[in-house]
Formats: structure tokens, sequence, C-alpha cells
């Protein structure tokens, strides 16, 4: 007879070590952890790489060829020739490649590209304007349009002068004097006509085509200069007459800083205070007479004949206070003034020394080095660079996507899951069973299966009876994961239980019970499942058809009579829940149960127990310290981490380990399948099915 637990035992060794485990196990962004999940989530990443692919040709459907057209100047000094140099040698003339750099800047003036779009040569151009991109819809219905030549009306000048500054680029080739421009369009002929425009019109704005212009800037700019001179000169005037008042107001603002100082260490009958005040009134006196004299000045009349009144009344302390307030800020203004004047007025002495150097011949010339040719090939779309970027791209969408579910996931999916989560020992692994179609097709091909058990159901009649059927192999690894946990004697009760219901335990401990059976020990099964039973399901039997457990424990019949053996198979014996009890907690009462489980383990050498879900009810926590082996049923793809979790917490609360994991419902790939169709299904525990 197996050793009963008379009261609950401390956690042993083995759940305190698999915490350790859980502790060490790797993390959510462990490479070696996450890429085999990543791999097995590979079909979010082939989506993706093939959405790439989609939007790939999408894109390169959608885009409009466009051809490029590349025309050169050479930059080089106007005086090299009167050096005597060599044309060979022009492109070293200039002191700094900085120079080329200042000229290609002036490549994108808007001046430039209104003299191009101006030009006759350019607006009458056929396919000026390029075609609109064809729409989503167009790119999978339209057929490909002939190619022809549009003549439409071209724009203002304004207008497309922005619009070809768009199409053009410029830069200076490295290492040269060479200014590469670019003018992309989708009408090669039209490409290589705009970039030769561009050059010419260059050209012909920098060399100057009429020198009278330029004679008439230089002019131009003279006479604005002799302007700003006599402006600057007036401001410096009126800022001139400002001195004298605000020198004595510097000075009556120091006498009144110093009395003020005064003020706090002596009376207002002290020498010093006495003394001081007689400073501020002769400071009052010279600032009042230099105010006046600033006041009356015809530079500033203007200025100040809004302030007539205050200045007829200048005598009056508030009126003095406000134009002396008003004085200074006239004061600051003008000599702002003078600095900008001043400012403009170099500027524009600057660029005149320039105009005049340039008329002397010593400014860079810009000369055409080589015109666009026209191109045969269109420079974009570059489809292959468009192809490799949006798979990458689709790839790395269908990663993230992967990675999200992965990060999401809350659910055991195969072995590993369970050892690196939990640190628990898997005591067998069962596969997905086929179709029940299938099951039903194989049960019909079983010889030996005994006539009194025809009616049962095939998820037990061919794991049973058909011994070259994968899953009869897994539960006999499961029946020998259990023996190998310990003495056979005290080993003998083995309890199968979930955390949550839909995970399979009655399958589980019905096939479990008939591994046994089948190796010709006296193997006894019992549902003590109260509220929501399945053995009977299995067996094909009705609920209350037989005496069951309900009846051995309320006393309404023995223990024999609850018993239901097979003819073929006498050494699986079978107690059936029974019928529904109004209260199943109250019949699980520790001490009737112990004497129960006693008796039957004297007369079997195993005994199998399926019991309720750990978490919906705790009718598992009263059976658990009773027997010796505890398997907890986990269902690949379904049971969340947390339930297992919580489950696992509840049995070391109570002081009892679990013996390991049988891992239901598991796809050897762990894809994804269809939903596991035996045990219990979703919804509220208890409830009759």
């Amino acid at each position: 007879m197996a050793k009963l637990r008379s009261t609950p035992e401390p956690v042993d060794s083995y759940y305190d070590e698999a915490q350790a485990e859980i502790k060490k196990s790797p993390g959510l962004f462990d490479l070696a952890y996450l890429l085999p999940r990543l791999i097995a989530r590979w079909h979010w990443i082939l989506i993706g790489s093939l959405l790439g692919v989609v939007l790939g040709v999408i894109t390169i459907r959608m885009s409009v060829p466009e051809y490029r057209s590349t025309a050169t100047v050479r930059v080089k000094s106007q005086n090299s020739g009167s050096m005597g140099n060599s044309s060979d040698s022009d492109d070293i003339d200039l002191q700094s490649l900085e120079a080329a750099e200042d000229i290609r800047s002036d490549f994108d003036r808007t001046e430039l590209f209104l003299a191009v779009a101006s030009d006759p040569t350019v607006r009458n151009l056929a396919n000026l304007i390029p075609p609109e991109a064809p729409s989503i819809m167009e790119v999978f219905t339209a057929k490909k349009a002939e190619e022809k030549k549009v003549f439409a009306e071209a724009p203002a000048p304004e207008q497309l002068a922005g619009i070809i500054s768009g199409w053009t680029s410029s830069e200076v080739r490295r290492g040269t004097r060479l200014i590469d421009i670019s003018v992309n369009h989708t009408d090669p002929d039209v490409a290589q006509v705009i970039a030769n425009q561009i050059i010419q019109q260059f050209i012909n704005i920098r060399e100057g085509v009429n020198e009278e212009g330029k004679k008439s800037d230089l002019q131009h700019l003279l006479t604005a200069a002799k302007e700003r001179e006599s402006e600057l000169e007036t401001a410096r005037r009126r800022a001139g007459t400002y001195t004298p008042a605000l020198e004595a107001e510097k000075e009556m603002a120091v006498a009144e800083k110093a009395i003020q100082d005064l003020s706090i260490r002596y009376g207002l009958k002290h020498p010093k205070i006495i003394s001081g005040t007689d400073q501020i009134n002769l400071k009052t006196k010279i600032l009042l007479s230099a105010m006046k004299d600033v006041l009356s000045s015809d530079l500033e009349t203007d200025y100040w004949r809004g302030f007539q009144d205050q200045i007829d009344d200048i005598e009056n302390e508030e009126n003095f206070k406000d134009l002396r307030n008003a004085m200074k800020l006239r004061a600051s203004l003008l000599t702002n003034s003078v600095e900008t004047k001043n400012e403009l007025y170099n500027t524009l002495l600057s660029r005149v020394g320039v105009l005049k150097t340039d008329a002397e011949g010593v400014e860079a010339e810009v000369i055409k080095h080589e015109d666009a040719p026209r191109a045969w090939a269109p420079f974009s779309p570059n489809r292959k660079k468009i192809m490799i970027k949006n798979t990458l791209l689709g790839l790395c969408g269908g990663l993230a996507l992967a990675f999200m579910f992965q990060f999401v996931d809350n659910k055991i999916h195969g072995v590993a899951d369970v050892e690196q989560t939990f640190g628990i020992s898997i005591l067998s692994a069962i596969q997905k069973l086929p179709p029940e179609e299938e099951l039903l097709e194989k049960m019909e091909s079983l010889r030996d299966l005994p006539v009194s058990m025809k009616h049962i159901s095939p998820t037990l009649a061919v794991p049973g009876w058909k011994t070259d059927f994968v899953h009869s192999e897994m539960f006999r690894v499961l029946r020998a994961s259990i023996s190998l946990l310990g003495d056979a004697n005290q080993r003998k009760i083995t309890m199968i239980t979930s955390s949550i219901p839909g995970e399979g335990k009655t399958f589980c401990a019905a096939n479990l019970a008939l591994a046994y059976a089948k190796q010709g020990t006296r193997t006894l099964l019992i549902d003590f499942d109260l509220r929501k039973p399945a053995v009977h399901k299995i067996f094909n039997e009705e609920r209350a058809a037989r005496p069951g457990i309900v009846n051995v424990l309320n006393g309404t019949a023995a223990a024999n009579q609850a018993i239901t053996v097979y003819p073929g198979l006498d050494t699986l014996s079978v107690i059936y829940s029974g019928p529904k009890s109004p209260n199943p907690g109250e019949l699980l009462e520790p001490g009737r149960l112990r004497a129960l489980i006693g008796m039957f383990a004297a007369n079997f050498d195993h005994i199998v127990i399926d019991s309720a879900p750990l978490l919906p009810v705790p009718d598992t926590r009263i059976l658990a310290p009773l027997v010796d082996n505890l398997a907890l049923v986990i269902r690949a793809d379904h049971t969340p981490v947390k339930s297992i979790q919580g489950a696992l917490e509840m049995l070391k609360d109570d002081g009892v380990s679990s013996s390991g994991v049988i891992l239901n419902d598991f796809t050897e790939n762990r894809l994804q399948g269809g939903k596991y169709g035996y045990g219990y299904g979703y919804g509220q525990y208890g409830d009759d099915a």
C-alpha cells in the first residue's frame, strides 16, 4: 500500500530549484531564446517580405520614367590669356576650389531659370510638362499608353521657371573646376534642350551680352553710394547735436547717484547733503540749457513738434523728466541709424569696387566644356534599388510583426517554453490528434479491441490498441516518466489536473490509466471532477447511468458498486463521477477521502485520478496532499502563462509540488492549427455540457 500524506509536507527542493531556474530563464531580448521563436513565426516574416515585393512592383509601375541630361561648364580666369597661359593650364588659375563652388551657387538663381523659361526654344518644346503619374487603379487596369509628342501651351515664365528649378541640380566635380548641370525629365529631348539652355543663358548673364548694362549697373551703384553718403552725413550731424546734452545728462546722473548714496548715511542738513544738492541744481541748469539747444535745433524741429506743450513748460519737474527720457531715446535711435547707414554705405562701396574690378577683366570666366547629350535610357526609377529597398522594408516589417506577437504572446507553444519559463521537467509531450474522421477510420481497423469497448471514444481506443500509433508511444513515455519518479510503492497514486478548463486532462488521465492496464497491472481510473466530469464521455457512458464517486462519498453506494470493469480488459477499473451533486465541495472531506483512497491503494497497483482544474475551484487542492504524483496538463497554444504560474504558486502555498508537466495538443513545428476538440470547452466552469 502506498504511503499516504496525512498532512501537507514542506515543498521539496525540486520546486525551489525550479523557481531558481525561472529567475535564470532568458529574457525576451536574449538572441538564443528569441531567434527560434521568431523563425517559428516565419509566415509573418514571409508575408511582410511578399508585401514588400508587391509594394516595390506597384512603386515601379506608378513611377514615370525620367531621363537625365548633363551639361558641363569649366571655370577659368579671364586674365589667363594676357599671361600667356595655355588652355590646358586654365583649370589651375583660380587660387581656391571655393571659387568654383561660389559660381555653382549662381546656377540656383531665379534670374537664370526665368531667362530659360522665357526662351522660345524651351517654351515650344513638345512634352514640356510631364504627364501625371498613374493612380493605383490605373496601374492594374490601364494598358501601356502609346508614346507620342504632345504640344501644349507652356505656363507663364514665372511659373515655368519654378518648375525648371525643380528639375535641375548642379554640383562641382571633386578636385576639378568642372561644374555639371543635370536636368531630369520624362522626355529625353526636353532634358537635353533645357540643360544646354541653362548653360547658354548662364554664360550670357555671366559675361554680360550688353556691356552697356554693366556700365549702367556701375553708374547706378555710384549714384546710390553718393546718396547714401549724403544720408549718412545728415544722420551724423543730427546725432552730433545731442552730444553736449548727453554729456550733461551723464554728469547729472552721476550727481544724482552720489546724493542718493549720501542720503543713506547722512541727514538732510548735513554739509555733504547740502553740497550734493547744490551740485544737482547746478547740473540741472546745465542740462536744461543743453536740452533747450537740442529741442530748438533746425535739424530736429519736425521730430520735437509733437512735444511742444511740454517744451514750453520745461521748467516743470515732470515735463523736464519726460523730455529728458525722450531725448535719451531719440539719441539712441539716431546712433543706431548712423551705424545702419554706415554699413549700407560700406556695402555699396564694396560692390562698386567689385564692378570696377570686373570691368578691368580679373573675374573668373565660365566657358562651356561639354554639351548635354541625349539620354537613351531612363535615369529613374532604379528598379533594382526600389525592389531591394521595399523587400528589406517588408522583411523588417515582418520581423517587427513576429517580434510584436512574440512580445504579447502569453501562451506556451513547446517543450522549450515550459522548461525555460518555469524550469519544470516535461513528463511527456502529447502531439495534436489527427482529425476525428481519421481516428474513426483507424478505430474501425482495430482487431483486438474488446467487444465491450467498441463504443468508447476513438481518442482512447486508437492510442490504446494501435501500438504503432504515435500517441501510443507518447503515453508509454508518460507511464515510464512517472515510474522513474521513485519507488513504485511510493508512486502508486497519480493525479492529473490542469490550471484552467479546456487543456485535455481527462484525455491524458484516461490514456495513462489504459497504458498502465495494458502493462498488466491492476489500474483504477477515478473521475474526481465532481463539477464538470468527462471520463464517462470518453467511455461513451451516461453520467448518471452508473453509481459513481459521488454516490460513494454521499453514502448511497458502496465502493465496489461504483467500480466498472469492461470484459476483455480486466486490469482496468473505472469509477465515474456519478450523478450531479448540489454541493460537490462538501463531499470532499479530507478524512473520508484519505480512508477511501487508502482502501483503493490496497487493492490496485496504480490509481489515476482525473481532478478538477486548480484555478476555478478548490477541489483539487483538497485532494493534492493525498496523492503521490501530481501531473499538470498544459495545452500548447492555449494555456496562458499567468494561469500556469498561478497554479504552481497555489500548489506551493499548499505545500505540494508538481511532479512534472504533460504538454498536450503539441504541434512539432509549433504552427497553430485547428482547435483541440476534446476535453473542456470554454465558458464558466461547472456548467453542464
